[in-house]
């Protein structure tokens, strides 16, 4: 099992772009350059929500740039309950979610994700 999860995530991670491609991998769902589906992650053994599909370009953006994303989700509006994509709880009800998005990054990222935020006053921190 050790062995098909660094083939899975890499036997040597020796920069940035080696944790972009793990990370990226896992959002697309494309193979990695050992031709291998990274369907997991150390922390998440699950293969992504239906939900993220409305995302997964942007989300696959933040990765590659090394904005390693670990948690999210899509703004909502008022989907029912049964909707395939967003839907839980009982029947007849409505979700209600506010997108969000959990990350990692390397210190020298940060002030470079500093910059762009100031710009955007109702992202939070």
């Amino acid at each position: 099992k050790q062995d098909e999860l660094k083939t899975m995530w890499g036997r040597k991670l020796t920069c940035d772009d080696d944790i972009s491609e793990v990370f990226t991998c896992y959002i697309t769902g494309k193979k990695n350059s050992a031709g291998v589906k990274v369907n997991r992650l150390p922390w998440n053994d699950d293969e992504l929500a239906l939900e993220t599909s409305c995302i997964v370009d942007q989300l696959a953006r933040l990765n590659r740039n090394g904005i390693w994303t670990i948690n999210s989700q899509p703004n909502v509006n008022g989907a029912s309950s049964t909707d395939p994509k967003f839907g839980w709880g009982g029947i007849g009800g409505y979700v209600y979610q506010k997108a969000y998005v959990e990350l990692f990054l390397s210190p020298e990222n940060v002030s470079r994700l500093l910059a762009v935020i100031e710009e955007f006053k109702w992202i939070t921190y």
